[in-house]
């Protein structure tokens, strides 16, 4: 069960190559703790934190077999793997909370500026922000 790595853009590549050897990885553990499990030395909490990463493991599989696919729009795909990062970085809340704000903004302004025909005016107008802060944010770095 690998992801075909040629999917993906280049900057996606490296995340691809890191899943891929974290899906070997869970498989290996997936047969260790079977073995575990069938000795009893299992406790349910280090169970139930498996079951969470494994459903976001597979809910973000699902994402990015559907983009390929084309039944799903493969912006879906960068925000499912940005969550996905985050939640297996565990940084702390604040620092979890700036990286998807500041993905969603930038994909916010440039949605909001495609729609108005790249008139930044009309864009910030709809956005609800004057212009020049609608420069602002689009010129920080990310």
């Amino acid at each position: 069960m690998a992801i075909r790595v040629d999917d993906f853009a280049d900057s996606e590549r490296q995340f691809a190559d890191q899943l891929n050897s974290q899906i070997e990885q869970v498989s290996r553990s997936l047969m260790h703790l079977d073995k575990l499990l069938v000795a009893g030395l299992v406790d349910r909490r280090v169970l139930t934190s498996f079951r969470e990463a494994v459903d976001r493991v597979r809910t973000t599989g699902f994402v990015v077999q559907q983009a390929i696919e084309g039944t799903r729009p493969t912006s879906q795909i960068t925000e499912a793997l940005l969550v996905e990062r985050v939640l297996a970085e565990g940084p702390p809340l604040v620092r979890a909370r700036q990286e998807v704000v500041a993905a969603f903004e930038e994909r916010y302004l440039e949605t909001m500026l495609a729609r108005h025909g790249g008139v930044v005016t009309r864009a910030a107008a709809a956005a609800g922000i004057a212009r020049r802060h609608f420069h602002r944010l689009r010129a920080r770095p990310r």
